[in-house]
Order: structure tokens, then sequence, then C-alpha cells
């Protein structure tokens, strides 16, 4: 992974170079010719909305995946008490409460999380409200603390035609109310990586309908039938996991690595629970990330960010 990150300097740096000339500003954004949208979020009233019973009751995101019949050899996904950086995402939109996946991806702001773009963002009812992600929820308990959402990044191919490769989004969360810390500085975060290929050994983490606790899969990741989409096969991953990171060069200790796709894109991330998928992470991703943090009115550090 240091390997990785040293060779990305170089290439990383003159993508931030081109963003820099960019005015920091919260609307619309245009970084490398990628059209993002960057929605303000009322942080105030989520962090009174969602209580402990709320966070029970809400419901997956997305439409149903169908159990059974995975491939001979695919992995069991197994059940753990989560890592600090992948929780659960709560919002709201027309048709009630509901959650997704999500992780902290690591930035000079320290207030970054990606997840789909179809858990925050629809055509018919626009950005989510109400957002708030909770680091390593589990067992309904809130180990890390719980981060409103501020504002969400996505592009402007999905808001307008639901475009299956830019399913995703990235989120700016403020600060724990009861501490005051930032995300990131309690949990540490993922590398972003970007145009880094298909085929990876990785672990996917998601937070599924079917148990109170997170589950994690070692499996490998590769080109889907689909163009720019990835794929890996590991069951069950059900209603609950989308958005969850596929991470490379994973640190079980530290609960991180290099996140190089979400659970979304082709079929909003899988009709089956046996096999997910996520958009590609090329530029585009990086276009998005680029202008969460300009719209900040910050810089981008280029250590955050793993590309060939």
């Amino acid at each position: 992974m240091q390997g990785l990150r040293s060779r990305s300097a170089i290439v990383v740096a003159v993508v931030l170079a081109i963003a820099g000339s960019y005015p920091a500003q919260a609307g619309a954004v245009e970084v490398k010719g990628q059209a993002v949208s960057v929605d303000q979020l009322d942080s105030a009233a989520t962090a009174r909305y969602w209580t402990a019973d709320r966070m029970a009751a809400a419901t997956p995101s997305g439409h149903a995946a169908v159990a059974g019949g995975p491939p001979p050899g695919t992995p069991t996904a197994t059940e753990f008490t989560g890592v600090p950086t992948v929780g659960a995402l709560f919002f709201a939109d027309g048709s009630g409460n509901h959650y997704c996946s999500a992780s902290v991806v690591n930035s000079l702001t320290r207030n970054l999380v990606l997840t789909a773009a179809h858990c925050v963002y629809s055509a018919t009812s626009g950005s989510a409200t109400t957002v708030e992600y909770v680091p390593g929820y589990h067992d309904g308990q809130r180990p890390y603390g719980v981060y409103p959402g501020k504002s969400v990044a996505v592009s402007d191919g999905w808001k307008q035609r639901a475009d299956i490769n830019v399913d995703f989004a990235v989120l700016t969360v403020t600060p724990d109310p009861s501490t005051g810390r930032q995300v990131q500085a309690v949990t540490g975060g993922n590398w972003l990586g970007v145009d880094l290929g298909y085929d990876h050994q990785i672990e996917a983490i998601g937070h599924p309908m079917t148990t109170e606790e997170p589950v994690h899969c070692a499996t490998r990741s590769f080109a889907a039938p689909v163009p720019s989409q990835l794929q890996f096969n590991c069951d069950p991953f059900p209603d609950g996991t989308s958005g969850g990171p596929f991470l490379i060069g994973y640190n079980p200790r530290r609960g991180s690595g290099i996140v190089i796709g979400v659970i979304g894109g082709y079929e909003q991330g899988g009709d089956f629970t046996w096999t997910s998928y996520s958009s590609y992470f090329d530029e585009k991703v990086l276009a998005l990330y680029i202008s969460a943090e300009l719209a900040q009115g910050r810089s981008v550090g280029a250590g955050s960010v793993v590309a060939p």
C-alpha cells in the first residue's frame, strides 16, 4: 500500500492542482469535465431527529435482493461487531426512514463519508433529508458517536439520469454534537483508490437488514459483464449493505484500507444476495471527492488519494 501511495503522488498532485483553479463554492462544481452538485442539508434538525428508536425501526434503501443460488465456491459473509471506519447511514426520504452502509474517506477536512448515490439522492424526491452517519453501528449501539450530514455531493449524471456508472456520493458530516470531534479524528479513514483496476483481493463490509451486526467477507473483485462495473461474490450481502466499501490492502487491526468501490451501480448493487456490484472508481469519483472539499473552502490533500 505504501508503494501505491508513493507512485500516485505526482499524478494526483497534478489533478489536484487543476482542481485548485476552481473556486470553492456550494452548488454546481466542475472538475476535469465532471459536473458535480453539492446540496446542503439541515444538520441541526438531523441531530434532533434520529433517536435510538427511529434508527432501530429504519428499513433498508433500494429494491429487495433475492437469496439463493450462489455459484460453487462462493465465500460466506460473517457477522462481526464492525470496524471504526465503516458504519450505517440513516436518512429520510418521501417513503420513510431508511438506512444504507457508508465509510469514512481520508481528507484534510476530516469529515467526508463515502456511500452509494442511490442511498442519498432520488430523481423523484431529490436529496435525502436528515442524513446521519453512525460509524461502527451494531446491536443498537453507537460506539463512535453520531455525525449529522451537512452536504451531499453527487454527479450530475446521477441526478439527471441515474447513470449506474456514477452511483457514488460523498457526504460531508458535522462533528458529533456530544463531543465536538470530527469523524475522521475518532475513527480514522480509508484512502480513496482511483483507477486501480478490477481484479483485487478485497474485504467487503456492509450493514444488512438480516442482522443487528455488520458483515464482512474476504473475497475477490473482478470486472463485471456490464462495462465500468466492479463485481464480487459473497453470500449473503442483502439489503442495507448498499454503500458498503470494497477495500484493498485491508488492515484488520485498524479496520481500514483503500476503498475502490461501494456497493451500488448495476441493479443498485445486485439483484441477488450472493453477488454485489460497484461503479468503477475513475476520474468521476475523484471529481466528486474534490468537489466535496472545495465546497468547504479547503484545498485537497494528495496524500488521501491512491492512483496508478
